[in-house]
């Protein structure tokens, strides 16, 4: 579905009815072989149910499927929350974050329109203990997301599978249980070239030593957008800094991809994009990140050309594409289908 939307949007900014007539037949195929029977915002019945909404939009897709897609995402949300609240206390990380889990499926939903979808996650969030690990003897209880392969006292703190993640949910909810959060990223942060980096591990309130990539997944751009997202100025000061590393940082030190949103260049671009549109950087800090990104990406491909070739969204050039359309300006961030997945806005909330 993701592809159906990268083609969706391409197409209309291209104006080309080609993609636009593949987008939507493979929208259909999708709903034939009942691809929707898991619930998820990457792969499952939420991410059928916005690009439904997309392609009837663009006047591809009836009103009557697309409402009965949101509605059906809906209650298998509520479903897999209650399960998950109740269920084995044995449960992955997964099952509650944003690109597989219940923290993902909220995302999307409130795109849609469905803002009870807040009041269903938080029973989730905030008292699951198996997702979380909640350190009873603190005046103020400490959320910890685990990470099951480097066991139980590491915390995950990305924006696809960690506690960044989670922030855009917090965004929407109070208490002090959304600041724990927001600190434990805050702790997370260290010094590389001058410049902050966001880690993805903590392990007993210290910075791990090793680092992973600085991209929308994990690292600088994904983390910064959550942080921005949450609402609070000091955390927009730390957003703004993550995303002032990529002029400091070496690119060779980024440790990203040269295609796709999700581990690649272009997932930097579309953020900076957004949050310039958001008004939340300046244009001077817009080119000067983009400027440094746009040259990487241009030097690899002049090397390496399309060795790697690969067609998704999430790791494939139909993100690179997206990426690009978001530095000239042919995509709405704040709207769009595709980018909207990876850049929920606060306004939805």
């Amino acid at each position: 579905m993701g592809y159906a939307m990268g083609l969706a949007a391409m197409g209309t900014i291209a104006g080309n009815n080609r993609w636009r007539r593949q987008a939507q037949t493979l929208f259909r195929a999708g709903l034939e072989q009942r691809a929707f029977r898991r619930n998820a915002l990457f792969g499952g019945a939420t991410m059928f149910a916005i690009a439904a909404r997309q392609l009837t939009n663009m006047g591809l897709v009836s009103d009557r499927i697309s409402g009965r897609m949101c509605d059906y995402a809906f209650d298998m949300f509520v479903r897999d929350c209650r399960n998950l609240s109740v269920g084995s206390p044995e449960l992955s990380t997964a099952d509650a974050d944003l690109i597989s889990g219940a923290v993902g499926t909220c995302v999307g939903l409130l795109h849609l329109g469905r803002t009870e979808a807040l009041g269903v996650v938080r029973n989730l969030i905030e008292r699951s203990a198996s997702i979380c690990r909640v350190q009873a003897s603190d005046v103020t209880p400490e959320i910890k997301w685990r990470e099951p392969r480097l066991g139980a006292g590491y915390v995950d703190l990305g924006l696809a599978h960690g506690v960044a993640g989670v922030l855009l949910v917090s965004a929407g909810l109070e208490g002090e249980r959304q600041l724990a959060k927001f600190d434990q990223i805050r702790r997370g942060m260290v010094y590389l070239d001058g410049a902050l980096v966001a880690q993805p591990w903590l392990v007993e309130d210290s910075p791990l030593g090793n680092r992973d990539r600085m991209g929308w997944c994990y690292g600088n751009a994904g983390t910064s957008w959550a942080l921005a997202h949450f609402g609070r100025e000091d955390a927009l000061v730390i957003a703004k800094e993550l995303l002032r590393s990529y002029s400091l940082v070496p690119p060779d030190r980024w440790m990203v991809d040269t295609h796709g949103l999700c581990h690649g260049l272009p997932g930097i671009l579309l953020v900076v994009a957004a949050l310039f549109q958001h008004g939340l950087i300046s244009t001077m800090d817009l080119d000067s990140i983009q400027s440094h990104v746009l040259f990487e990406l241009g030097r690899r491909m002049e090397v390496d050309g399309l060795s790697e070739r690969k067609d998704g969204l999430l790791v494939g050039e139909l993100g690179t594409a997206i990426g690009l359309a978001a530095v000239a300006q042919r995509i709405d961030c704040k709207s769009c289908g595709p980018t909207s997945l990876f850049l929920p806005t606060a306004s939805i909330y």
